[in-house]
């Protein structure tokens, strides 16, 4: 699970910003008639964690790019151990004033798995890796240093010598330690890889094609994962019995004249997964009479083949109790369902697991005493100089002084302007 999320100087972002998933032991925020731990997973009496975070902020306050760095983060390690020598790195400071483009870009996270605690992070410009951190804390052990990099220059722990201390010229400037040391084999570089392989994953709401593949392949190949994918989909009474694939022939496509033959084969070579919704059919009297399959894009709404879409990856992360990251999370989808979702990711009966749900929302009817606590909330704000500011409600202090209240309309004072005061030492202008 994610505890901790950093970024620095990344589009919008310029000075670092901090996203805690941490719950508050200091509050006793529960919906009326929910559970004490609504909300959270306790891992143990001191570690308990947020399972939903809802981040609210007007347009172009810098919450869609906030959660591609989050994207960015996790495609460059993955992808890292492909950079060939000299590649340029996706690069891209804060393009507002101030002299960021002489200056790397930083993320960090902290995650818990298998009852250990990893800090990795590292920075880098458009040419190089500037420098790159992993710390471990297992159970009964002290924080530990595995190793620190800078440039080229490698320094791991003696006890982690064997796994870290790599010749430099293995390792490509513009490569990250943790991938190749993965790629090795090992041990402790693999848990932090097959984290953000498995673990973790952030989307964007508006291209729902981006997750769909994965709930087509799903469901084509009957996979395990197909019956949970389902009865997620049949929570929301959307009209129709069931979801059916199949894997299009092809060679039976009618392609229009001229295509290169290269993208031809391109095309060819990677499945094409059709996604048909069972509907019932009624006769005069309002009995069912027939069923009929129709196509999920040609029948249905927009928000419906989203929902469906987006399905698969929820349903995942309510399985293996991974962390999923959504920006415009709301959209096209309907408040009612948006809420049932949240409910579902938030109640410890559907989510046993722990999983965490992030999303970006302009939905205010989630913005609710009755269904979030104070510390699920977050806001995005540009200051004066239009860096993106990230503060929890937590840390919001109204007029009176008064740090905002467990019983407060929390929709009511985001629409007045009431939470749009950033806390001091917010406006990061260096």
């Amino acid at each position: 699970m994610l505890l901790d999320y950093f970024v620095e100087n990344y589009r919008s972002v310029g000075g670092e910003q901090h996203v805690s998933l941490s719950a508050n032991n200091g509050i006793r925020d529960t919906p009326k008639e929910k559970d004490p731990d609504y909300g959270v997973h306790r891992v143990s009496n001191l570690v308990r964690y947020v399972k939903v975070m809802a981040f609210y902020g007007y347009n172009s306050s810098g919450k869609t790019n906030l959660f591609l760095s989050m994207y960015r983060m996790r495609n460059m390690i993955i992808h890292s151990i492909r950079l060939n020598d000299g590649e340029r790195l996706p690069y891209e400071p804060f393009a507002f004033g101030g002299d960021w483009e002489n200056k790397p870009t930083s993320f960090r996270v902290v995650f818990m798995k298998d009852g250990a605690t990893y800090e990795y992070g590292f920075s880098y410009n458009a040419d190089a890796i500037v420098s790159e951190q992993l710390y471990l804390k297992i159970p009964g052990r002290s924080r530990k240093l595995c190793f620190n990099r800078e440039y080229s220059k490698i320094v791991p722990d003696e006890a982690y010598m064997t796994e870290f201390a790599v010749d430099a010229k293995q390792l490509n400037a513009n490569r990250l330690l943790i991938s190749l040391a993965g790629q090795l084999g090992g041990q402790v570089s693999n848990e932090v890889l097959g984290w953000f392989r498995t673990e973790f994953d952030a989307l964007s709401g508006s291209m729902d094609e981006s997750f769909g593949a994965y709930t087509k392949k799903v469901l084509a190949e009957n996979a395990p994962m197909a019956k949970e994918i389902k009865d997620f989909i049949g929570r929301f009474n959307l009209g129709f019995n069931d979801v059916l694939a199949k894997q299009v022939d092809v060679d039976q496509i009618q392609f229009p004249a001229g295509i290169p033959a290269e993208i031809l084969a391109q095309i060819k070579s990677q499945p094409i997964i059709e996604l048909n919704t069972k509907h019932a059919v009624y006769d005069e009297h309002g009995d069912v009479a027939d069923e009929r399959v129709v196509s999920l894009d040609d029948y249905e709404s927009e928000g419906t083949i989203k929902l469906v879409h987006m399905s698969g990856v929820l349903a995942r992360a309510l399985h293996y109790g991974s962390t999923i990251a959504i920006d415009e999370f709301d959209a096209r989808i309907h408040p009612n369902i948006c809420k049932e979702i949240v409910d579902i990711f938030n109640s410890a009966e559907s989510n046993p697991n722990g999983a965490q749900l992030l999303i970006t929302t302009h939905d205010t009817n989630l913005l609710s005493n009755k269904i979030f606590r104070r510390d699920q909330i977050c806001f995005v704000k540009q200051d004066c100089c239009a860096h993106s500011i990230v503060y929890p409600l937590m840390e919001v202090t109204l007029a009176n002084g008064q740090a905002p209240r467990s019983d407060s309309n929390y929709e009511k004072n985001y629409l007045l302007g009431l939470y749009d005061e950033i806390p001091d030492g917010r406006a990061l202008l260096k």
